[in-house]
C-alpha cells in the first residue's frame, strides 16, 4: 500500500512562519474569483497570538504560494485543543 505524499503547509504572517497544520482546505475556481482557505493545527498559543483577523497572510504548500490574502477568523478554541483559521485572497 502506498502512502499519500505529505505536504508542508506554511502560513506566513507578520514575518513569522506558522507550521504544523494537520488539516487544510483551499478553494480556488476560475468561475469564482475569490479563493478561500481553512487550516487547522493543534492549539499553539504563540500561533494564535499571531493569527488575528484582517492580518495579511501568505499560504504556501511545499514552498509554492497558493494564497496571498487576509485572515477572516481565528477564534480561541474551546478547550484549547485545535486552532482553526479561515480567510480569503486579496481579491475577496
Amino acid at each position: 500500500m502506498t502512502r499519500p505524499p505529505e505536504h508542508k503547509v506554511t502560513v506566513l504572517v507578520g514575518g513569522y512562519e506558522v507550521r504544523g497544520w494537520t488539516e487544510y482546505t483551499i478553494k480556488s475556481s476560475i468561475i469564482d474569483p475569490v479563493d478561500t482557505f481553512e487550516l487547522s493545527l493543534p492549539f499553539d498559543r504563540k500561533a494564535w497570538d499571531l493569527l488575528r483577523p484582517e492580518q495579511p497572510v501568505r499560504i504556501t504548500l511545499d514552498g509554492v504560494t497558493l494564497v496571498d490574502g487576509f485572515l477572516e477568523d481565528a477564534p480561541l478554541p474551546e478547550g484549547e485543543e485545535v486552532l482553526t483559521i479561515s480567510g480569503r485572497d486579496r481579491i475577496g
